[in-house]
């Protein structure tokens, strides 16, 4: 039996194309004033939270970011 195709070009055309981890680097900034830090949060909303989800919308599988530095409740972030 044939294997199932990894994907499917825009024509309709079978690729057997496996796709690798994609890693990219952000930098951003933000108004933490609405959000309780960087981290996904138990309770209340992180930035991070925010950024994972927006990612979501442009790739199929679920983003999860590795971040190296982190804020507090209410605090900005330039250059992140």
């Amino acid at each position: 039996m044939p294997e199932a195709p990894d994907q499917v070009d825009a024509s309709g055309n079978d690729e057997s194309v496996a796709m690798d981890k994609l890693k990219f680097k952000l930098v951003i900034s933000y108004d933490g004033t609405a959000y309780q830090g960087w981290q996904v949060q138990k309770i209340g909303t992180g930035v991070q939270e925010k950024v994972e989800a927006a990612l979501a919308k442009l790739f199929p599988e679920k983003p999860q970011l590795h971040s190296s530095s982190r804020t507090d409740t209410g605090v900005h972030a330039l250059g992140m």
